[in-house]
């Protein structure tokens, strides 16, 4: 516990620290609220939020139609608990008039033009379809690092500009 962060990138990793299993998590989806589709505008700008996207000054100032999207496949491949989906629930309050839509992406343009649907890149969602703006960054570090803190050693630098 003594040892600075600089040598981190120099230790061996400890014994009880290699073993790993697989997580055996089930998102529970069936208390998440009910959409009423028939307050879906089908001609209407419609931004699509998610998981990792709830920006709520994300077209704050635009009269947009708002749809938090839980789609029960990726709650599947990455599953959370409730407490973080009681988390996103809450965090997504922030958004005026944003409606929850638990269903697959392609449920949702049965009810909304592809061409009316904006959404911001993230790789779990590379199967929207629409208009896809870039995600916010707080650093413009490229490259792979092998350890948080040689990233992090990146990042610093641009903390001060």
């Amino acid at each position: 516990m003594d040892t600075p962060y600089d040598k981190f990138d120099l230790l061996d990793v400890p014994d009880e620290l290699s073993k790993t299993i697989k997580f055996g998590g089930v998102t529970e989806m069936s208390e998440l609220p009910e959409l009423d589709i028939s307050s879906l505008e089908k001609g209407r700008k419609t931004l699509i939020y998610n998981y990792y996207n709830l920006d709520p000054n994300w077209y704050q100032e635009e009269d947009c139609q708002r749809i938090l999207l839980m789609e029960p496949s990726f709650f599947r491949q990455y599953p959370v608990s409730k407490k973080c989906i009681d988390f996103t629930l809450r965090l997504s309050e922030n958004i005026k008039d944003i409606q929850v839509f638990v269903s697959e992406f392609d449920e949702l343009t049965r009810y909304i033009n592809k061409e009316d649907i904006v959404f911001k890149e993230h790789p779990t969602n590379h199967h929207y379809k629409g208009k896809e703006e870039p995600r916010a960054w707080m650093f413009e570090v490229e490259g792979y690092f092998p350890s948080f803190f040689g990233f992090w050693k990146k990042c610093r630098k641009q903390i001060g500009k």
